[in-house]
């Protein structure tokens, strides 16, 4: 198949060598940014500078995508996450013969775009589980890139606390970091790589002997991950029943995953072997025993995921 895939984070990325392993022929069009941040706030100063340029990249690449469909025809379109429409990008899509499949990376609760989007698409996903239907909208958490996330049998980070804590709805996961990071004081080998760190919290971490790494290079992430011991993945407060890809990535790369007790997650991996839901007053003490006992998660378990959960088998899956 002929498919375009329309993109605007390169971790998404994983999907297009997803497809292309599978034998398709992909035309990726990305609509991220591209131009200095400070440019940006010249061209919309009254409003959200990044979106509004992601928006209009976002239309200009649907644009684009029916002028190719014209020159040959494309099979099939992917859409992740989307943005608001223009006119004529409506028109160009709902006048095309190609397959359209949207998969929304954040709830529509937060991003509304995304389920305006979904109103012209053959086939929607979703990441949170409240905004499928068992019709239409299909739950299906992203996917990781397996030529990213490797597996790695020798791992020199005892604890990894990871993650974007910057926003109200990373309150838990702030917490799970807070109370792990003590752990440093004693002699635990402990990294945090994410964004959203602040002065009081980069002094508390630092304080707890806790090495941080922000805004890293997602390839310099990934292999932090496979270098990893045990790593605190703790999902968002917001939305309803959503899944970061990391919780996949993470027992796939050998890691030990410890996260929150969310009922949900159990869908799709299996507790207290993939991945180990514990109490925030249980979190240290866990930790401390798994590192005392050289608690590994074996290579046929992560082989497993890889077969299941990259986006190999999410390719697949959107296609089918």
């Amino acid at each position: 198949m002929r498919i375009a895939v329309i993109y605007s984070i390169g971790v998404q990325e994983g999907l297009i060598k997803g497809l292309r392993k599978l034998g398709h022929e992909v035309i990726p069009l990305f609509n991220g940014l591209t131009t200095n941040k400070m440019i940006l706030k010249l061209r919309y100063p009254k409003y959200r500078f990044a979106l509004r340029e992601i928006e209009n990249r976002f239309n200009n690449q649907i644009e684009k995508f029916g002028i190719l469909n014209k020159k040959k025809k494309v099979d099939a379109i992917i859409f992740f996450r989307g943005y608001a429409l223009t006119n004529k990008s409506k028109k160009i899509i709902q006048e095309t013969n190609a397959t359209k499949i949207s998969w929304a990376t954040d709830s529509f609760e937060r991003f509304t775009a995304q389920r305006e989007l979904a109103a012209y698409m053959d086939k929607v996903f979703v990441c949170d589980e409240l905004d499928a239907d068992n019709k239409k909208n299909q739950w299906l958490p992203l996917g990781f890139d397996d030529e990213l996330f490797a597996y790695q049998e020798k791992k020199d980070i005892d604890l990894l606390l990871l993650g974007d804590i910057s926003q109200p709805q990373y309150k838990t996961r702030l917490e799970y970091i807070i109370e792990a990071s003590g752990l440093g004081k004693e002699g635990v080998n402990i990294t945090f790589a994410g964004s959203g760190l602040n002065q009081r919290i980069v002094k508390k971490l630092h304080e707890n002997k806790v090495k941080t790494y922000r805004h890293q290079p997602f390839e310099k992430y990934a292999k932090m991950i496979s270098r990893s011991k045990i790593c605190v993945n703790i999902q968002q407060d917001d939305g309803g029943r959503s899944i970061n890809p990391l919780f996949f990535a993470i027992p796939a790369c050998g890691g030990i995953q410890i996260t929150e007790e969310k009922n949900y997650l159990d869908k799709w991996l299996n507790p207290n072997v993939d991945f180990f839901p514990i109490s925030i007053n249980l979190l240290n003490k866990t930790i401390v025993t798994f590192l005392a006992t050289q608690k590994r998660f074996e290579k046929i378990n992560a082989e497993k995921i890889r077969e299941f959960h990259s986006y190999v088998s999410r390719a697949a899956t959107i296609l089918n």
